[in-house]
């Protein structure tokens, strides 16, 4: 084990280490499974108008899980393309069976479209990454392995990425601020090839532009996390959709981040702040008074009144922030079910339902799949 690679050791709780856990499925009868016991695998690809790649990343992702010896599906999330993605991704279900799809109603983003590709997902591990062939679909074995080893998460790092110079430095900057703000030590937080087991993946709280957050997130949940070296190709055919106007997203959702270290106590968070600004106000008004007292100048006093007057105004907001943040842990249970409205349709077989077909099916009708029969 490389430990240079490591950042956090902690591991989950006791009692929350099985929640949302996928047993192992059983050794399907016409497929090749060297070993009964490898976990089962979900690789969910979010889909913005990348008609032109889809073909040769649904293959390099094959040839890459093929030689693994475990089950698997690919799941490509249409994140409402204007292309003819749709169509090129319903032609590539039609000959392939392991793949499947999402269409949500609109455009929604990465994070919504990584979320529903995830709440769809039933392997027992969860990988993902991005739709445009930066990412290598080659270097997920790897990082099954390190799963297999025990750890919970397993992200990508791009230490050589084919970026220009500017946005390559852009994101230096960002993880540098990103690893203050959090604690969270990862070199590369905004690589989306990441593994994850689904005791993890199946409890990231993914919303706004979060995905590049997940190291963080998965810190929260005290995840066992390895990093890993992973190659990073520049982009040859499709147009990408970052731009410099994510900036004020990312900056924003660094913001809640800060917050969701006090997520399961928000009103001691809030109502710590509350205190502190309630007492820069009796102070402030009692320097008020002195000055008033003393014959100073009324100016003075004046804007430490002020002063106090806005700090007395900060004080009961926050206690009202606090409420409200109490409320809404109560009720987070509303928003899947909300992003969950949002798929518009699927297709394609999960893996149980694809396991049932294919025991009744004699001989299989995928000719991709033909080569990992027994």
């Amino acid at each position: 084990m490389n430990t240079d690679h490591v950042y956090t050791t902690h591991k989950l709780p006791a009692d929350q280490e099985q929640v949302c856990t996928i047993l192992p499925f059983p050794k399907l009868s016409r497929f090749k499974t060297e070993n009964c016991d490898l976990h089962s695998v979900s690789v969910v690809i979010p889909i913005f108008n990348e008609a032109d790649n889809l073909a040769e990343m649904a293959t390099q992702t094959y040839s890459a899980l093929l030689g693994t010896g475990r089950d698997f599906e690919v799941i490509f999330v249409d994140d409402g393309s204007t292309d003819q993605s749709s169509q090129i991704i319903a032609e590539l279900i039609d000959s392939h069976r392991w793949l499947r799809s999402i269409r949500l109603t609109h455009n929604l983003g990465q994070t919504a479209a990584m979320d529903a590709g995830i709440q769809a997902s039933t392997g027992d591990y969860v990988v993902t990454l991005d739709g445009d062939l930066q990412n290598d679909p080659a270097d997920i074995p790897a990082m099954l392995r390190r799963l297999d080893d025990g750890y919970d998460i397993v992200l990508g790092w791009r230490k050589n990425r084919h970026d220009n110079w500017l946005r390559k430095q852009a994101s230096k900057t960002a993880n540098w601020l990103v690893r203050r703000v959090t604690g969270t030590a990862a070199n590369d937080m905004g690589c989306t090839l990441k593994a994850m087991n689904r005791s993890i993946a199946g409890r990231l709280e993914l919303c706004g532009d979060m995905h590049r957050f997940i190291p963080v997130l998965a810190d929260h949940l005290g995840a066992k996390s390895f990093e890993i070296k992973v190659n990073h190709r520049p982009r040859t055919q499709g147009e990408s959709k970052y731009g410099f106007e994510r900036i004020p997203r990312v900056l924003q959702d660094l913001v809640t981040l800060a917050a969701l270290k006090h997520r399961a106590n928000p009103m001691r968070f809030f109502g710590g702040w509350s205190l502190t600004f309630f007492a820069a106000c009796l102070g402030l008004a009692i320097a008020s008074v002195a000055c008033v007292l003393m014959g100073w100048s009324l100016l003075v006093a004046g804007g430490l009144a002020l002063f106090a007057m806005v700090m007395a105004v900060g004080s009961i907001q926050l206690i009202g922030v606090g409420v409200l943040a109490e409320l809404s842990l109560r009720n987070s249970s509303i928003s899947r079910t909300l992003q969950a409205s949002r798929v518009q349709s699927q297709q394609g077989l999960s893996l149980d339902r694809r396991r049932v077909a294919t025991e009744e099916e004699t001989p299989p009708k995928d000719k991709a799949f033909a080569s990992f029969s027994a």
